[in-house]
């Protein structure tokens, strides 16, 4: 359940309000480079991530207020209330039980706890949705990635068992031959990524904010959205 990271927007943080001496979580954190972000509000944080090679990685960039574990998202080893705030930060749409995920989310922070989400979310219109997983799959192997929709996000979470405080949405630019070497194998398709990125209709190119209009395109855009929400 791990994902590429970036640094956490600052909305986040300041959306979990946390203060020193919270307990917090950091779900699927990947090599913990958010995590030590994080938990520079002076919380104590949990990094949990699915690989344990991921955990070795990040124990050796260890900060005194963090901690690393391995664990699936799904069924988390934790107990329930256990935290003050959840994050989770680029890793729901690597998750094939993302609802599941939520409501242990949901479980082990106590009532009125904070949960951040930052993902990537796609217009509900499904074109461009299906353009953007058709692409994933070239890059990362067959249903390894799916977005929720801007609108099906937010009613996932009151499902789960949270309170929607607020969500917010970003534009992130994309230089699209580094996209394409993002993926998992040894020889990311680059040159089929490329050639299916330069095949859009001149609807998918606008909706994605494609550059050039016309021709191959070197870069695109995606939505990026920050949640906070509160445990009911």
């Amino acid at each position: 359940m791990t994902a590429h990271r970036r640094t956490p927007p600052r909305g986040l943080l300041e959306g979990l309000g946390l203060s020193p001496g919270d307990l917090a979580l950091d779900v699927g954190c990947g090599d913990g480079a958010g995590t030590r972000w994080l938990a520079r509000s002076g919380a104590w944080f949990f990094g949990l991530d699915l690989r344990p090679g991921r955990m070795a990685s990040a124990a050796l960039r260890w900060r005194h207020n963090v901690a690393y574990g391995a664990g699936d998202a799904s069924s988390l080893p934790l107990r329930d209330g256990s935290f003050d705030a959840v994050a989770c930060c680029h890793v729901l749409h690597h998750l094939r039980e993302r609802e599941a995920a939520l409501m242990e989310m949901a479980r082990v922070l106590r009532r009125g706890g904070r949960l951040g989400i930052v993902d990537a979310v796609v217009p509900s219109t499904s074109g461009v949705s299906r353009f953007l997983h058709e692409a994933h799959d070239m890059r990362d192997g067959e249903g390894e990635v799916r977005f929720s929709s801007a609108r099906e996000l937010p009613e996932m979470i009151r499902r789960s068992g949270f309170q929607l405080v607020r969500m917010e949405a970003r534009l992130i630019e994309h230089d699209l031959a580094e996209w394409a070497r993002r993926g998992h194998g040894a020889h990311p398709p680059v040159e089929a990524i490329r050639k299916h990125f330069s095949g859009a209709s001149p609807a998918l190119r606008g909706a994605l904010r494609m550059q050039p209009a016309t021709g191959e395109p070197q870069s695109f855009s995606t939505i990026e959205t920050t949640l906070i929400a509160s445990r009911a």
